[in-house]
């Protein structure tokens, strides 16, 4: 179908759906959604955090055969051994859900990450209270899980440790609010995250708008 867009208007395009927009003048699109993951992908990253593991790369205890066989034949009861190893791994959702959030949070253009300049907490301070703002560079992807009240972040295919005084502010940056940066973010692990946070160019200070 073809749809001639006005100023304003919102075009939704459905999962699956291949498009293709041209602009008819001077203007300004901006795009947005949510692609999920495909099984493959998430297989493919599952393997790795399991590859990942030292002890997992020890070869299984070998058990006893019930009877001798053909030498070339693995027995069922062999399979299912090997088998019930695999599942007990995958069951082990810590792992699960690090393989698929650092998955999802892999940033779509990563050659569009901006190389940061290094900041420290001292200019930091200094820049408390100045009119800057604090929020997530457009070109990173901050995403977070929430399981009885223990929130985990994961930026641009990597965990994230913060302090636990910046949850909170964190988690409100990954929901897309730029944040005042005031007094409130006058906290010395508060600051050792955001300085980490802005050097890896997960988050972005935006300076105070020029008075006309």
């Amino acid at each position: 179908f073809d749809e001639v867009l006005a100023p304003g208007d919102l075009l939704y395009v459905p999962p699956g759906l291949a498009h293709y927009g041209v602009a008819e003048d001077d203007c300004l699109t901006y795009s947005f959604g949510f692609r999920m993951p495909n099984i493959s992908d998430m297989m493919d990253r599952v393997g790795d955090k399991f590859s990942e593991n030292e002890t997992l790369r020890n070869p299984l205890l070998d058990i006893i055969r019930d009877q001798v066989g053909a030498i070339g034949e693995v027995s069922s009861n062999e399979l299912e051994y090997l088998k019930e190893h695999i599942m007990q791994q995958l069951h082990n959702s810590n792992v699960l859900e690090d393989a698929i959030m650092s998955l999802m949070s892999e940033p779509k253009y990563p050659e569009n990450l901006p190389e940061a300049e290094e900041i420290g907490t001292g200019d930091l301070e200094d820049a408390l209270d100045q009119g800057y703002s604090l929020m997530l560079e457009p070109a990173s992807r901050l995403l977070y899980t929430e399981t009885d009240g223990d929130v985990l972040f994961w930026a641009n295919g990597e965990g994230v440790c913060i302090s636990e005084a910046f949850t909170a502010k964190l988690k409100q940056l990954a929901d897309g609010e730029a944040l005042l940066f005031g007094e409130d973010f006058a906290d010395e692990e508060i600051l050792e995250d955001v300085a980490a946070l802005l050097n890896e160019a997960v988050l972005m200070l935006v300076p105070p708008p020029e008075d006309e």
